[in-house]
């Protein structure tokens, strides 16, 4: 758990700078006046939110989710096959 919080720190700053770059890039997409406009706009927003999206889940759920794995696979290896004990 004290790893996934760390390494949650290191990756937050680069992290939250890709989203918000990504998000400001695709975003004016969808402001595009014209053909180009009507062609990219629902494409342009779909991709800003789902970058947000992703940025969100990365800070948050990932770590997380990552410390609970291998927590559960610590209580495993400790019970695991033969085979899983020359693959760890």
């Amino acid at each position: 758990m004290k790893a996934a919080i760390v390494g949650m720190k290191e990756i937050f700053g680069p992290v939250v700078a890709m989203t918000i770059t990504l998000a400001a890039v695709y975003a004016p997409l969808g402001f595009v006046q014209g053909a180009t406009g009507a062609l990219f706009r629902e494409f342009a927003f779909a991709l800003a939110g789902s970058v947000i999206i992703s940025g969100f889940v990365a800070v948050t759920l990932s770590p997380m989710m990552s410390a609970r794995l291998m927590m559960s696979a610590r209580l495993l290896s400790m019970h695991g096959s033969r085979f899983q004990d020359i693959v760890d």
